[in-house]
């Protein structure tokens, strides 16, 4: 009996282990081999060339605007190429479609080319980059998927009218670095864990950042330097380690309409840079500052909500800046601290944090401080070696000391309401 049940067993087990040993492996090589339709890397320089290579690889499309090439479903691995896909002096239009690149130096170059577009493929390992676009315009980089790569997911270097459209970036060095670049789009991404800037901009004039998703980086959410013109519109930036936003000598700029939170220095950091609009931000729990202004004149913070920060407003140097309709809460020990600048406006701004300080001046003169409600600070007003400010018609409410001034002179406070 017990040999029966033995050979019954036996004779149970074998399809099994035929089926695991044999026939499974075959299903998944096959699977690989339908997924991974490998290719060599490919160049192309010039139309005439594009013309050729599309006829060898029966790709579809004649180069038209109505009628792309079309270059597809294709897997590039290789550690020792250069590049994946380099197309050079190309006018043309394409589109680059579902494709893989990985352990590739860099995954594909756009130099003095335009009218291409890449969608939906996924970059991974790349050695140094995951796209570059080289002097070259009307590109656009849709829905692809950037991880682990070296250095920058894309570059953009001397180029003009490109879009980033909905790209999902992950753990590089840099997620988008545009150098020279004028009239480019930078839309609805999700860049997280890259290990400086989420999107850093140099020398670039006329770009729109709107309706991203920045977080997580170890430096700066955006980073501006020597660029002028832009505008950084309804994103999200939150978690970075030092700054949400950085702006280094970098003029006419506009900061609208975003949600900057919980970013480790500072959300917002301007320094030597002029004639900057902040406007309609939602500010919150920065451990330092939730605005931060070095030598930088001309700054227009209006209608903002600063709140669980050490300080709403930091400003080191520079005249000219118009604060006005804010709103703060919840901040621990200084709302709007200013040193050395003068010729400030303050406007309708609603102080009412339990701070400190409401207001703290120091070496600071010429200030207006209009129309302000300032409320339940241990200090409402403190001047310290500040003269010749306004302070007139301001509401205090519930400070210990409503006004202090320290070595303080020429001070004109009329009109207030204690």
């Amino acid at each position: 009996m017990e040999n029966k049940k033995k050979i019954f067993w036996l004779f149970l087990l074998i399809p099994i282990i035929i089926f695991s040993t044999i026939i499974i492996p075959f299903i998944i090589i096959n699977q690989i081999s339908d997924e991974n339709n490998l290719s060599n890397p490919i160049f192309i320089n010039g139309n005439l060339c594009f013309d050729g290579i599309a006829m060898k690889n029966n790709w579809t499309g004649d180069g038209t605007e109505n009628n792309p090439f079309l270059i597809e479903n294709l897997v590039i691995e290789d550690y020792n190429s250069t590049y994946g896909i380099y197309i050079h002096n190309v006018s043309k239009f394409f589109i680059i479609n579902n494709c893989s690149f990985i352990n590739c130096n860099i995954g594909i170059i756009l130099n003095k080319t335009e009218n291409g577009i890449i969608k939906n493929s996924k970059f991974l390992n790349q050695k140094w980059s995951g796209i570059e676009i080289i002097e070259s315009n009307e590109i656009k980089v849709v829905n692809n998927s950037f991880s682990s790569i070296f250095w920058n997911s894309i570059e953009i270097i001397n180029s003009s009218k490109c879009a980033l459209l909905g790209n999902n970036i992950t753990k590089g060095k840099v997620g988008f670095n545009i150098i020279n670049a004028s009239l480019c789009q930078i839309q609805e991404n999700n860049l997280y864990k890259n290990g400086y800037e989420g999107i850093k901009i140099k020398n670039s004039v006329n770009n729109c950042i709107f309706n991203n998703n920045i977080g997580d980086t170890t430096q700066y959410g955006i980073f501006f330097t020597e660029s002028i013109n832009n505008s950084i519109y309804n994103n999200i930036i939150h978690n970075n380690e030092i700054y949400g936003i950085f702006l280094y000598y970098s003029n006419n700029n506009s900061i609208i309409n975003n949600s900057i939170i919980d970013n480790k220095l500072s959300g917002a950091y301007l320094r030597n840079s002029n004639n900057i609009s902040i406007n309609q931000n939602y500010f919150s729990s920065c451990q330092g500052n939730s605005i931060e202004i070095f030598e930088s004149n001309t700054i227009w913070i209006i209608n903002n909500f600063m709140s669980n920060s050490e300080k709403a407003i930091y400003c080191m140097g520079g005249f000219f800046n118009k604060i006005e309709g804010n709103l703060l809460s919840n901040v621990f020990y200084i709302e709007f601290e200013f040193i050395n600048s003068e010729e400030n406006f303050f406007f309708k701004n609603n102080l009412s944090s339990d701070a400190l300080y409401g207001f703290f001046f120091s070496r600071s003169h010429k200030n207006n401080i209009l129309n302000n409600s300032i409320y339940s600070n241990d200090y409402g007003i403190y001047l310290s070696k500040s003269s010749n400010n306004n302070i007139i018609s301001n509401i205090f409410k519930d400070c210990i000391i409503n006004i202090q001034e320290e070595e303080a002179y020429n001070n004109n406070i009329t009109g207030n309401f204690f």
